[in-house]
């Protein structure tokens, strides 16, 4: 339902629609020469265009904060322009002449599901000017409540990329802690003890004639099954684990897994890692992941897993797959991973200061995402009308 004082508005008739046209190829240059060129989705982040290659042609342009939309897939996904940039033929430009510019920023991103509901189970993959000419905003008839909503659901965007500042700021001091802590020169003693992969850390995986294949994945059940792609931020998205029965749960004990275990991908994306904090159920592995866990009292398991989100591990992967396309990591290969580690005592108190570390970010992205949510309650309220401002 419509509330009172707004319309529902075609955007051709409130809006002037600059379709893109890529320049020719020759044009182009990664020199800061021209224009910024902004085929797709490719060049927009966080909803600002980015610069990543110039043209010195631009027969299509949009203005600085004029709004962006893509007209390739993904279709209508919503940006804005951070200086003037050249429009190729993956996105349009839609410039406002009768509604408050930022409020039809918004409008927009709300409006980019209806655009995704088009390409789901379709042949959808590319909207024309008439399909953008078509496409509908409800607005409020007064420049002021426009003005106002925009204003309320800008300053929410803002909350959420101040969150994000700090989240980038406090990884990259996290980073910064590693690089020193785990790059210092360290030779074997007393003290510092030289580790081997394979004989002072176990590496267990499932192994080839267990034979589980896809066909054997539940989606529910009691004993959930860890794949590469559930290990995400260094952390297991237990949403996305599928499951298995309890046969081949039991099958092998050494992958059954527990609280302070190490992920590592050995197939595909090799090396992504993942820590297990804790465990919600029972959990075994597929194929295509090891579990780390020391067998050694001269290195613990905390400090393992920030040993393994370091340069250092990083550095190790960079050596065996240089000059080479290895899309498996060999347990073979891994055991000749090597490092000199110090003594007990400092690697708990050096553990201790990155999970604090860690914890910190966690908690501002804990913030962050309840900004986050506030700031989508937001836009239904007030771009629906149900909540007015004015």
């Amino acid at each position: 339902m419509i509330p009172e004082g707004w319309s529902t508005e075609r955007l051709g008739d409130i809006c002037e629609i600059v379709m893109g046209q890529s320049p020719e190829s020759r044009h182009y240059n990664r020199t800061g020469n021209g224009l910024p060129l902004i085929q797709g989705n490719a060049d927009i982040a966080n909803r600002r265009t980015i610069q990543r290659v110039w043209t010195t042609s631009a027969p299509k342009r949009a203005e600085a904060g004029d709004v962006l939309l893509t007209v390739r897939a993904p279709v209508g996904a919503v940006g804005r322009a951070s200086a003037e940039v050249c429009l190729g033929r993956g996105v349009c430009a839609v410039k406002s002449n009768e509604v408050v510019s930022d409020f039809l920023f918004h409008a927009l991103v709300a409006g980019e599901p209806r655009w995704s509901a088009l390409e789901q189970g379709s042949t959808f993959t590319a909207a024309n000017g008439r399909d953008v000419a078509d496409f509908t905003v409800c607005i409020p008839e007064q420049h002021s409540e426009q003005q106002a909503i925009a204003e309320a659901l800008s300053d929410a965007d803002a909350l959420v990329e101040s969150f994000d500042a700090l989240i980038a700021k406090k990884r990259d001091m996290k980073q910064a802690a590693m690089q020193h802590l785990f790059s210092k020169s360290l030779m074997p003693n007393n003290e510092n003890s030289l580790i081997r992969f394979g004989h002072d850390v176990s590496m267990k995986a499932r192994i080839g004639w267990q034979g589980l294949t896809t066909a054997e994945y539940l989606v529910r059940g009691a004993f959930r099954l860890v794949t590469g792609t559930d290990i995400r931020g260094g952390a297991i998205n237990w949403d996305t684990c599928w499951y298995v029965d309890k046969s081949r749960y039991d099958q092998d004990k050494n992958i059954q897994l527990r609280k302070d275990d190490v992920l590592v991908t050995k197939d595909g994306t090799i090396g992504k890692v993942g820590f297990i904090d804790s465990l919600p159920c029972p959990a075994t592995l597929n194929s295509g992941v090891f579990v780390l866990r020391p067998v050694s009292d001269r290195i613990q398991a905390r400090y393992l897993r920030h040993l393994m989100f370091s340069r250092v591990f990083g550095e190790f992967l960079d050596r065996l797959t240089a000059g080479s396309t290895i899309t498996h990591l060999y347990q073979k290969d891994f055991e000749t991973f090597t490092v000199v580690v110090p003594g007990v005592e400092e690697q708990i108190a050096i553990a201790e200061v990155l999970s604090d570390m860690d914890a910190e970010t966690n908690a501002l992205v804990a913030q962050r995402e309840k900004a986050e949510l506030v700031k989508q309650g937001m836009m239904q309220e007030l771009l629906s009308g149900r909540v007015r401002l004015v």
